[in-house]
């Protein structure tokens, strides 16, 4: 805190409490003391406070990048990227993108209700793809567990396309 903001906060209360006195006696100026308290509290408070962050400039001739209209694939970017973390983030950020994936492909490409008759689509994907996108399979919570590796996720993508 600066001198004269220190010089002020203890000229103000003393004047403060000082009015308390007048106004109420005894009562007054612990009221008064009480109020400028809070007010010495909150002057030093906000004298040590750091200014935020500044923005970065952009350099000359540069346009900010918006990519406001990308934000799904800003998600599944991030989902592939944690759920090379453990078992209970890839069943929590990846298998769901994959289970509605493999529900639409299925339904539209070989008239498969992933949902309904999940048999049929474990033989049209065989049971290694299949528990990659299985919504009946309940989630892992261990975060230990090794996670399927992407190459069998690209599989499983291959496999729908190909479908």
């Amino acid at each position: 805190m600066s001198r004269g903001v220190f010089l002020a906060v203890v000229c103000g209360s003393a004047g403060l409490c000082g009015a308390g006195w007048g106004l109420a006696g005894p009562a007054g100026v612990l009221a008064a003391g009480i109020c400028a308290t809070v007010a010495a509290l909150t002057a030093l408070r906000w004298s040590k406070v750091p200014p935020g962050p500044r923005a970065p400039s952009p350099s000359p001739g540069a346009t900010p990048f918006e990519n406001a209209e990308f934000a799904r694939y800003r998600k599944v970017g991030g989902a592939l990227s944690w759920s090379q973390v453990s078992l209970r983030h890839f069943d929590h950020a990846l298998r769901p993108i994959l289970e509605r994936i493999t529900a639409a492909v299925l339904l539209e490409r070989a008239g498969v209700d992933a949902v309904a008759e999940p048999q049929a689509a474990r033989d049209l994907l065989g049971p290694d793809l299949w528990k990659l996108a299985d919504a009946t399979r309940p989630r892992s919570d261990d975060s230990s567990a090794e996670p399927p590796h992407l190459d069998d996720v690209a599989r499983l993508l291959r496999r729908l396309e190909d479908l």
